[in-house]
């Protein structure tokens, strides 16, 4: 039987204005450095904010998420990870659920392109659990409009 791993929550939560932030993100060095053969990820700065969306890349095992997660709790700099995207192995509800359940203090992003199944429980499990799920909408901003406002008026 797994426990369940409890930590001090994280201070508010905050909601990324992910659209805009799109246009800004940049492969970064983050205070962020877990490393395991079977699990892999990749760190974006947002737009010199000091926070980071987090990429799983590479998840080969229950045990590699359950690594990490416990990771990124324990982190002193835990609240400068703003975002983690969902990936890394085939998405399942399985997989899903492993993610919502380990991480259920930190914004989670669903890719798009997943089947209308799996997003509506990935929507309906983190409703019920009280996690801050988004989930992409394929081809949501298109290449010529990966401009925030601000950048419109400048040029």
């Amino acid at each position: 039987m797994m426990m369940p791993y409890h930590a001090a929550p994280l201070p508010e939560r905050e909601r990324p204005v992910v659209r805009e932030a799109a246009a800004e993100l940049r492969p970064a060095d983050s205070c962020f450095a877990f490393s395991r053969g079977d699990f892999g990820f990749t760190a974006y700065e947002l737009s010199g904010s000091g926070r980071y969306l987090l990429r799983v890349d590479l998840c080969g095992s229950a045990s590699a998420l359950i690594a990490f997660s416990q990771y990124l709790y324990d982190h002193p700099e835990r609240s400068r990870a703003a975002l983690v995207v969902i990936g890394g192995c085939p998405l399942t509800e399985e997989t899903v659920n492993g993610f919502i359940e380990l991480l259920p203090d930190f914004p989670l992003l669903l890719p798009g392109g997943v089947p209308d199944k799996l997003r509506d429980y990935a929507v309906s499990r983190a409703a019920l659990k009280g996690v801050t799920l988004f989930v992409a909408e394929t081809g949501a901003i298109p290449p010529g409009e990966r401009k925030t406002e601000k950048n419109r008026k400048t040029g």
